[in-house]
């Protein structure tokens, strides 16, 4: 099967989108374990679908808090105010027998103003739960704005993966196990010739020990050359890269303590001929 003409058929777009039937998901996901190029595909379509979502999504005025601010603090001076001019006009009105009302005037004027605290309490309290509803949002749009930092990072990453694994002049080669510890263990190496360039996508190795760390070597006829140390799992990273490699007919990862040797001493877990 021809991988590049496999990608550029769209199955790939079509499998992130589920617009594909349950024997082609089948079919995309079993050749994704055996080709790294595919699995690269499809972490890209996903990361450039997010990104495509993401950019239509409207984000919350930047004056929404100060609009809400000024509307409250119009509404109680409006409130304050009708209720001075209702007041006036029942004086106004109740002039002639005043000396009589004046008890009973007081009387309302103290209900008015206990009904004016009580609002006012009530303006305060909603204040109150206003600027947390804005905390919030605001909270809410500084998480959004990093997640959409992250994905635009993890957008560049994956594309710098693709352009590695696009180069025509890369050679693929398989890591099989060389060892009982590690009956499945398997490496996908990716050696440029040309730029000397060497890079490791872990497929299934297991985890090191404590103190412990794989590390890669290069063998040209009787020559072991150390190409790096390596994590076995990383999350945001699929590929990862190893020190430049000359020549080579085998590659080799061995099991040595945490840092590398200049000589290798542990066991070897995966081997591959070029």
């Amino acid at each position: 099967m021809n991988i590049r003409e496999y990608i550029e058929s769209g199955i790939i777009e079509s499998y992130v989108l589920g617009a594909t039937s349950p024997e082609e998901n089948e079919e995309v996901e079993k050749l994704a374990k055996n080709h790294p190029e595919i699995q690269m595909e499809i972490e890209a379509s996903k990361v450039a679908l997010v990104e495509y979502i993401m950019q239509f999504q409207a984000e919350p005025p930047a004056n929404l808090k100060n609009k809400v601010m000024e509307k409250l603090a119009f509404l109680e001076e409006e409130e304050q105010e009708e209720e001075i001019r209702h007041e006036i006009k029942r004086i106004s009105q109740t002039s002639k027998g005043l000396q009589i009302w004046i008890p009973y005037l007081a009387a309302a004027c103290l209900v008015l103003l206990l009904v004016s605290l009580g609002f006012n309490v009530l303006l305060y309290n909603n204040w109150q739960k206003t600027k947390k509803e804005l905390a919030l949002a605001e909270s809410q749009q500084q998480i959004l704005a990093s997640d959409i930092k992250s994905l635009k990072a993890n957008y560049t990453q994956v594309n710098k993966e693709l352009a590695i694994l696009k180069d025509p002049y890369n050679t693929y080669i398989e890591l099989q196990s060389a060892s009982e510890e590690a009956p499945d263990a398997k490496v996908a190496l990716i050696w440029n010739k040309q730029t000397r360039e060497v890079y490791l996508h872990v497929k299934n190795l297991p985890q090191p020990p404590p103190g412990k760390q794989y590390q890669l070597w290069s063998v040209d006829g009787e020559k072991v050359a150390d190409a790096g140390v390596f994590d076995v799992s990383s999350e945001k990273i699929l590929i990862q890269k190893m020190k430049n490699v000359s020549r080579a007919n085998t590659f080799i990862i061995t099991l040595e303590k945490e840092g590398g040797v200049q000589v290798a001493e542990g066991k070897a877990y995966a081997k591959g001929d070029v």
